[in-house]
């Protein structure tokens, strides 16, 4: 005899009804209801901010509004992967919220962004003998702990960085030749790298020291693919962090020192050490078995949650398991909440430094009308387009405090040295009429790509380009050519996307065009003959 369990002494009526209706589109499971005697409780906020800095303004907003009835320490914010947390963390130092990750590492603190940290430190003050002992064998170059011993000794006993060792190691007998050779290419890896800063902005120098370094193969070799993924994810997420760096000075070198200083803010600080009464941030995977008064759902959108995995056209990569058990995280995510329950997606996100646009996520649409509110406050369009980000406003606030400059609401009283000419803009919340069809171009996704196809700006300036030149004959068979290296299903890489699957191989007007699924940055597409992808 099966007995089912279904009284639910934690979470009001609401929420318990939001759970049931989401967790029916499962096909494979056991038909349960959950029912609750604590009352129907408030109804659950849905809110659609325009990026993730208006998403996570919107959750300290709210924060701040019940820390008065909950303690922050029954209050937690939940995601689908940890790269979501820089903006939380970030967000929470801006607002002097005090919080904790639980089953996790704060995102600074991750293995792969205090290497490429390293590695930028070193590329700064070559003399960094730390961070060189740190990723000078990252990823894996057979240059073992007793080699870097035996450097170390030398640097010591003549007073030289390291670095100058490795760039006079000819000199040395200490070293095999095979060593020699081995640290003689990481040395001129190192310097093509430093040179490399000097002509590329810094997001498209990380992504090509990430490139150079192999650290992406390297993850690979060592990390299963969930792991392997979600670290790649927390790269893509430190180079938007790099985009939304606002420097005050033109030197290259500077801007880089700046940058690395302003993490330094941002991670190494005491005053938001982990406290009783602190806010939890968590991924959903982490959240099993635990309960809050209050619980906040960020990024309930396509392709993030779900995951895109889930959501691939590449039918190999797509099984209905995958999207039945976001389905399942989605309900471990909900019942996670006792009394207040808050969702949250945004219309845009960075991927790669590049904004990327999103639907809402189907889990929302699966909840009843009646169970939800859906606020409409939205920030008025100076905000909306000329405010600060999370990062430079977060290193402005520890900045500030250790310099005594006012600081009330997350906005500086006064100038600050963060940004030419930074003032933080006024916040206001102001009402937006929603109408019917205002996500109306971002529903039909067949549309959208015909639309990009047919009107794409970028196509219409490389057709431009071909034409002035004169090369349009050369390249079409070039086009041709290449359009033999991918064909549909194929797994890429590219420098800013990221990996994709090409979902589809057209021809328009006389040009072979690459269209490529790369998940949570969307379809993009590709003329074949300045693709630049890379098998994955």
């Amino acid at each position: 005899e099966l007995i089912k369990l279904e009284q639910n002494y934690r979470s009001t009526g609401t929420i318990l009804k939001a759970a049931n209706a989401i967790i029916r589109n499962n096909i494979e499971r056991t038909e349960k209801n959950l029912y609750s005697n604590l009352g129907q409780g408030e109804p659950i906020e849905v809110y659609e901010a325009g990026d993730e800095d208006e998403e996570a303004d919107y959750i300290m907003r709210n924060i701040h509004k019940l820390k008065h009835k909950y303690k922050l320490s029954e209050c937690c914010v939940l995601y689908r992967t940890n790269s979501q947390s820089r903006k939380l963390e970030e967000a929470c130092i801006s607002n002097s919220v005090p919080y904790k990750i639980v089953g996790g590492l704060k995102f600074y603190d991750r293995k792969e962004i205090k290497d490429i940290v390293a590695y930028l430190k070193l590329i700064s003050n070559p003399a960094d003998s730390q961070s060189l002992a740190r990723i000078i064998n990252v990823p894996k170059r057979s240059i073992g702990e007793t080699t870097v011993a035996k450097l170390r000794e030398i640097s010591v006993k003549q007073d030289i960085p390291i670095t100058e060792v490795i760039a006079e190691i000819d000199k040395y007998d200490e070293f095999s030749s095979g060593t020699k050779k081995k640290l003689k290419s990481f040395n001129e890896l190192i310097i093509e790298l430093k040179e490399d800063m000097n002509s590329l902005k810094l997001t498209d120098f990380i992504t090509n020291l990430i490139e150079k370094t192999k650290y992406i193969n390297g993850i690979k070799e060592t990390d299963d693919e969930i792991t392997a993924e979600g670290r790649i994810d927390n790269l893509q997420e430190f180079i938007n962090a790099a985009g939304e760096f606002v420097p005050t000075e033109e030197n290259k070198e500077s801007i880089l020192s700046e940058f690395l200083s302003q993490i330094a803010l941002v991670s190494d600080i005491d005053s938001y050490e982990e406290k009783e009464n602190a806010l939890t941030l968590m991924t959903l995977h982490s959240a099993k078995g635990l309960e809050f008064d209050v619980v906040f759902l960020a990024g309930l959108d396509e392709g993030i949650f779900p995951h895109s995995r889930s959501l691939s056209n590449n039918v190999s990569y797509q099984t209905d398991e995958e999207m039945e058990e976001e389905r399942r995280l989605m309900y471990v995510g909900v019942t996670r909440a006792r009394k207040r329950l808050f969702l949250t997606h945004a219309e845009r996100r960075k991927m790669w430094g590049k904004e990327q646009f999103y639907n809402p996520s189907r889990f929302i649409a699966e909840i009843p009308d009646n169970l939800k509110s859906r606020i409409e406050e939205r920030k008025n369009e100076y905000y909306r387009f000329n405010k600060d980000s999370s990062f430079n406003i977060s290193s402005q606030k520890i900045k500030s405090e250790s310099s005594n400059i006012s600081f009330t609401n997350g906005k500086l009283a006064s100038q600050t040295t963060f940004g030419k000419g930074f003032v933080a803009p006024q916040k206001r919340a102001v009402i937006i009429p929603k109408t019917q069809n205002s996500k109306a171009q971002y529903i039909n996704k067949e549309d959208n790509i015909k639309n990009f196809l047919k009107n794409n700006p970028v196509k219409k300036r490389i057709e431009e380009a071909k034409k002035k030149i004169g090369l349009q004959q050369k390249i079409s068979a070039d086009s041709k050519l290449k359009a033999d290296e991918f064909k549909t299903g194929d797994r890429v890489f590219h420098s800013q996307f990221g990996i994709g699957y090409v979902t589809e191989v057209k021809k328009v007007a006389g040009t072979t065009l690459y269209i490529v699924d790369f998940g949570k940055m969307g379809q993009k597409s590709f003329d074949a003959y300045f693709a630049n992808l890379k098998k994955f």
